[in-house]
């Protein structure tokens, strides 16, 4: 069973052997970052590698649910449109240099952590990580091109691609999107520009370039991110990020001093 796992309803709840979570780096310091609320979700979830490798087994198993509700997670969602994506009720579902899998990935204060399965391989891999710079999805394809290189297909990336057409945006209406930014799981984002460069920046992390897609809408180089800005009243207070079918709202700040 899950024995390590517990949903954490209260803020003040001591839990033994927990790790605390921080950002920064060997440059400018750590620091700690606290997840100072209450949540019965996704967010309140304190668990362990082990705990995480038994709920990986369970989609084969389904010695917790039924087979149906398994077959549920696997459903992908539709769009209004019809069309239908890879995200569906749970799970994310993609393809890895020809290989099948499924997962989710999470995050709040300078937690980081994704679990991924192989069902043609039965593979599962679970990377918990306490650190903000860290990225889990990385590690993940590390441990999966030692293990599972005899199935690889290098050449044959099957990569869900977003292709965006870039438009000249002049700099003073990005000069209005500015300032700082705290995502829904803890993260907060900072955004500015250089010369006609536009940067994003996530707290304690490097900078990366940015790039227009309309006068709202903004792409990373490796189109694995895409940043909405959203205005009320004619000022812009909040965005949306969306990164591997997962949306966060972030709300602008003055103080970018975590908690």
């Amino acid at each position: 069973g899950m024995s390590s796992s517990l949903f954490c309803d209260d803020s003040h709840m001591i839990v033994g052997n927990s790790a605390c979570s921080y950002w920064g780096n060997r440059d400018t310091g750590f620091h700690k970052m606290t997840a100072n609320y209450s949540s019965v979700e996704a967010e309140g979830l304190l668990t362990n590698v082990e705990d995480m490798a038994n709920w990986l087994k369970n989609f084969d198993q389904a010695r917790i649910g039924s087979n149906k509700i398994i077959e549920i997670l696997h459903t992908k969602g539709k769009l209004s449109s019809g069309k239908e994506i890879n995200y569906g009720l749970g799970l994310y579902k993609g393809l890895y240099k020809g290989l099948n899998w499924f997962g989710h990935c999470g995050g709040t204060a300078g937690f980081r952590s994704k679990l991924v399965y192989y069902p043609d391989h039965k593979f599962g891999v679970v990377v918990l990580c306490n650190l903000v710079t860290i990225d889990p999805g990385a590690l993940i394809q590390q441990v999966t091109d030692i293990y599972l290189e005899d199935y690889l297909k290098p050449g044959k990336i099957e990569k869900d691609k977003v292709e965006f057409k870039t438009i000249d945006l002049k700099p003073e209406v990005y000069d209005t999107y500015t300032g700082y930014y705290k995502l829904s799981n803890g993260i907060i984002m900072s955004f500015g520009r250089w010369k006609n460069r536009y940067l994003a920046e996530m707290l304690g992390m490097r900078s990366f370039e940015i790039y227009a897609t309309s006068e709202t809408r903004f792409f990373t180089g490796n189109h694995k991110m895409l940043i909405t800005f959203h205005r009320e009243e004619g000022k812009v207070n909040h965005i949306v990020v969306t990164e591997e079918g997962n949306d966060s709202t972030g709300h602008k700040i003055t103080d970018p001093t975590p908690e």
